[in-house]
């Protein structure tokens, strides 16, 4: 506003140099310069309208100053009440990103602690699961086909070679099969033992060792066991009764059992 406060000042100062003036020609005009009075009023008139004018116009640039300095003050005043608002505006978007990255993160951490409680689960499963699975034992009872479990006597029907049938019989009453058994028949010496229709010469006969890829299934899966169906062949002048000893083993698992047996020749 001072700025344009000097084109007014102006004003003011020629209007009173011009007021001065027209008073002075009409005190001292008609002395000095000879003109009429009349002439020097008229002049005089004209100095008065252009003191009103330069008045006027003074009045003009101090109205459109204070009109130009009102409308900055409003602009003023508005930037002033809008920055804190934008303040508010900026402060309020970064909280809901905040809040956004806060919800997000709890989003992820739900789904790892779901995912980390499946794991879980499925780590607690398989390991009751393997406990279970070390818990279970075959148990394996070795016997005579038709033969009370447990007993251990038995007679054998020998034909006119001496030889006889044995159906051994192998029960698994635990809770878990016995893979790959491998069953050995030792009978004494000068004794054929053999498979069921074999009678293969070899050294050691006396004994026979049958493996196979068949697992003994447990009691809950077969009934009846497995048989293994072995041939001896009695030496003649053998003493009543000779024993067989019967060993089974597989996996962590070894069972032993010794019968006697008394010949049946043919006819009696």
């Amino acid at each position: 506003m001072r700025a344009n406060l000097w084109p007014a000042a102006a004003a003011l100062v020629a209007a009173v140099l011009v007021f001065l003036i027209t008073a002075a020609l009409i005190r001292f005009g008609t002395r000095f310069t000879g003109q009429p009075l009349a002439d020097i009023a008229n002049f005089s008139s004209v100095g008065v309208n252009v003191i009103v004018l330069l008045f006027g116009l003074l009045s003009l640039l101090v109205a459109a100053a204070a009109y130009r300095d009102t409308q900055q003050s409003g602009r003023e005043q508005q930037r002033i009440l809008n920055d804190p608002k934008t303040a508010l505006d900026s402060s309020v978007a970064a909280l809901k990103g905040v809040a956004d990255q806060l919800n997000a993160q709890r989003t992820l951490l739900d789904n790892t602690l779901a995912t980390s409680r499946k794991h879980l689960d499925l780590s607690q499963r398989v390991y009751e699961q393997e406990e279970r699975r070390l818990a279970r034992r075959p148990r394996i009872v070795i016997g005579i086909e038709g033969r009370p479990e447990g007993e251990l006597r038995a007679d054998i029907q020998l034909d006119q070679e001496g030889w006889g049938r044995i159906p051994f019989v192998f029960t698994n009453s635990g809770d878990l099969d016995l893979a790959g058994p491998v069953a050995t028949f030792t009978a004494p010496d000068g004794f054929f033992v053999d498979r069921y229709n074999l009678r293969i010469s070899r050294a050691g006969r006396n004994v026979l060792q049958w493996s196979s890829d068949r697992p003994i299934r447990c009691a809950e899966l077969t009934k009846g066991g497995t048989r293994f169906l072995v041939e001896v062949r009695v030496p003649i002048g053998t003493v009543d009764p000779f024993p067989i000893r019967v060993r089974i083993v597989g996996d962590e698992v070894a069972v032993y059992q010794t019968f006697s047996f008394r010949r049946m020749w043919p006819g009696r």
